[in-house]
């Protein structure tokens, strides 16, 4: 998918995403708060995205976008996008639709919230060590998230 009129890629299109892994790179490399946060963190999560818009739909061929990260003591080793679960063993499954998607990344909500109103759903796979994840994913997704709204988007209406 390329990007719009505006030079702007559609939000949650692989070319946005790759500008986040981008941005979250360079923070880590420079910002020693972020460095520590995620230097905690060794998992693979998969994060699916449903009822895309048209642009979006078109772009990924399916209603649907697949999202599978890998870090690795908080090296972001690879992002992957596509439509299907990965067969590779990850930790955790996030899920919503792109409407909530949306609404966090552009800050009318937060990702406990959505949580919370059973809008995000967050499920561990193969994670035992689940429970004390908990509060430093909680800081790491809103750090991230505060890192995404800094990249341009178009947003689908």
């Amino acid at each position: 998918m390329n990007t719009g009129k505006s030079g702007v890629p559609p939000f949650l299109s692989p070319e946005w995403i790759n500008e986040v892994v981008a941005a979250v790179r360079r923070t880590t490399r420079t910002d020693p708060y972020y460095r520590n946060i995620f230097s905690r963190f060794t998992l693979g999560m998969v994060y699916v995205v449903r009822n895309l818009p048209p642009a979006l739909r078109e772009c990924y061929g399916s209603e649907q976008a697949v999202i599978f990260a890998r870090v690795d003591k908080g090296q972001i080793k690879s992002v992957e996008t596509g439509t299907e679960l990965p067969e590779e063993r990850h930790h955790l499954l996030v899920k919503s639709d792109y409407r909530v998607a949306q609404q966090i990344a552009s800050g009318k909500t937060t990702p406990v919230n959505s949580f919370l109103r059973r809008k995000l759903i967050v499920q561990p796979v193969d994670f035992p060590q689940w429970p004390a994840y908990v509060p430093k994913a909680r800081i790491a997704v809103n750090l991230i998230v505060k890192l995404a709204k800094n990249v341009p988007a178009t947003y689908a209406r």
